[in-house]
């Protein structure tokens, strides 16, 4: 280094050193004559802040999980008020549509405890209550006759946008609706009438919401809502003090016509205002007492214990971060504390170069997870920030079922059922692989498979064609190997789908559409150890697979549909 710049850096550190003690022994002074009251006001006063924003913000995760609910309920309504057979039923068609459809495993499955459907004056045409917890239909609450509720009901006929959700009041306890007007799956035509779905906000459902969020909360109801010490006259909102170590928020909600119904509570722990009270205390004493110290020493040994050192040291960690080498380390001598700082910030580099292996791995790893439940390509749109919902014109569906595996499971042990059900659905996914097609879901022992989406395929007909026989041949061979009785049931069906990624916390990629309804009904109303495609899909097969004509087949929702069941693929010249 040139004498110049040497007589530079000396003429810093003299300077800092300076600067430095003077600093040190005014803030002393300055500590010791007016930092108690003030830094005690001040510290306290943010905690409280704090503790105030955190109890707030739980306030509001607590609502939006309801929220949540509801939109979750909306949807459900919004896919029954716009089927055709909802819009017949209203229309003096279907008499059997409720009983066929509001069967008590629906509401089970889609967790409902009510369905009402209202005419355009706001009669009730057919409704049905049922206690999820009992497995059992119940009365109807009066409430959905009142005339206040059925005409916020009704505000949902408005407009072919607008809906209604919200909380009603019942003598059985507070309950979700979402409503939406009722009509045809293409728009046309006019409202006949309003869906109304109701799911019970009992104790089960708000100790879900409990668990997931991981607060203690609770739905009281309004004017009856004051806690021992809450001294909240009517508890609409804000956050009050239970004791010393327990406050609370609370937080009205109004029901569907506007009327205050509960109160949103959650209890939390003042670890934030008990933390600031230590860190103040601990402030105070550790700033006076270093303050008392350093003003006395700092002087005698700041250039040659501590500037010339700390100088030395950050030159050295300079470079290690001017080359961005996670190797490299410090070369560090002594054993003071400037020593010391120089292994701890080797010890930082091992952790940083540690957590960079660590990170990759995940990343890979979650990039494998997320590519096993969604397409490369729609995977890589939703990490850019990108919304998925694509419509498809022209693609093909495939729903397996495997036919007496239920009853199968219920005489072979687990640890044998398991290994069987996991070796079949990988040959599946093996399958789906080797024809290039993209499985949706598995669910129980039924599978989805779907050929043209996420990337279009002109052929998608006849490559899911082929990938059933397949399945078929290997669920005979898998029954063959194992010696037990298991078939496969498989339909197809071709034509326009709806594909896109829901959820925030499981994502999903599913399909939506009247094509994938058929495409299982092809399936349950198949024959075992066959595949049954509908007359959509022959169209598009050609002359390529020997088919079998079947005649009409019962689709529930579209009546007798013509349908064949696959015999093979054709290996000689087609025929005409």
């Amino acid at each position: 280094m040139p004498a110049g710049s040497n007589v530079l850096q000396i003429a810093q550190f003299v300077s800092l050193q300076k600067r430095t003690f003077a600093i040190l022994v005014l803030t002393t002074l300055g500590l010791i004559v007016a930092l108690g009251l003030p830094l005690r006001l001040l510290l306290l006063d943010s905690f409280l802040q704090l503790e105030d924003r955190a109890a707030r913000g739980h306030l509001e995760r607590a609502n939006a999980a309801i929220a949540n609910q509801l939109g979750v309920l909306w949807t459900v309504t919004r896919d029954y008020a716009t089927w055709d057979d909802t819009y017949a039923f209203l229309g003096g068609k279907l008499p059997d549509y409720p009983a066929i459809n509001f069967i008590n495993q629906t509401y089970d499955f889609n967790k409902l405890s009510l369905v009402a459907i209202y005419d355009t004056k706001g009669a009730v045409s057919w409704s049905k209550a049922y206690d999820l917890r009992g497995k059992r239909e119940t009365v109807t609450p009066v409430e959905f006759s009142d005339s206040r509720v059925v005409a916020a009901l009704q505000k949902a006929n408005d407009s072919a946008e607008r809906h209604v959700q919200g909380i009603v009041h019942t003598e059985r306890g507070p309950m979700l609706v979402a409503a939406c007007a009722v009509h045809t799956s293409d728009g046309t035509g006019a409202t006949r009438g309003t869906l109304v779905l109701g799911q019970m906000l009992d104790p089960v459902l708000v100790g879900e919401f409990a668990r997931n969020l991981k607060l203690d909360l609770a739905l009281l109801q309004h004017h009856a809502s004051r806690d021992k010490g809450a001294k909240v006259a009517d508890a609409d909102a804000g956050i009050h003090l239970l004791s010393d170590n327990l406050l609370a928020g609370y937080a009205r909600i109004d029901d569907l016509v506007g009327d205050p119904y509960l109160v949103l509570r959650v209890v939390m722990q003042r670890d934030v205002f008990k933390s600031g009270e230590e860190a103040m205390h601990l402030i105070l004493l550790s700033v006076l007492l270093a303050g008392l110290m350093f003003g006395l020493v700092v002087h005698l040994a700041l250039k040659r214990l501590v500037v010339h050192p700390v100088t030395e040291l950050s030159e050295r960690v300079r470079k290690v971060a001017e080359r961005k080498d996670h190797s490299l380390r410090l070369d560090v001598a002594g054993e003071d504390e400037i020593a010391r700082l120089g292994h701890d910030i080797n010890g930082m580099l091992d952790a940083l170069q540690g957590l960079h292996r660590q990170l990759e791995t995940e990343r890979q790893r979650a990039e494998r997870l997320l590519l096993n439940i969604m397409p490369r390509s729609v995977a890589d749109r939703l990490k850019a920030g990108e919304e998925i919902a694509d419509s498809y014109r022209d693609v093909s569906v495939l729903f397996a079922d495997l036919v007496g595996f239920t009853s199968l499971a219920s005489v072979v042990p687990a640890n044998e059922l398991l290994p069987m059900l996991d070796g079949i659905f990988s040959a599946f996914d093996e399958l789906a692989d080797q024809h290039g097609l993209e499985k949706i879901k598995t669910i129980g022992d039924a599978s989805m498979v779907v050929a043209g989406v996420p990337e279009p395929v002109t052929d998608h007909a006849q490559v899911l064609a082929a990938m059933g026989l397949d399945m078929v041949k290997a669920i005979e061979t898998e029954s063959q190997r194992r010696g037990v009785q298991l078939q496969v049931r498989v339909g197809i069906h071709s034509g326009p789908v709806v594909a896109g990624v829901i959820g925030t916390r499981k994502f999903s990629y599913d399909l939506w559409g009247d094509t994938v309804n058929v495409a299982s009904r092809m399936e349950s109303s198949g024959v075992p150890g066959r595949v049954q495609v509908s007359e959509a899909t022959v169209a598009k097969l050609g002359h390529k697979f020997v088919l079998e004509e079947r005649g009409p087949v019962a689709v529930k929702g579209k009546g007798e549909m013509r349908a064949w069941l696959l015999v093979s693929a054709q290996t000689g010249p087609a025929g005409d």
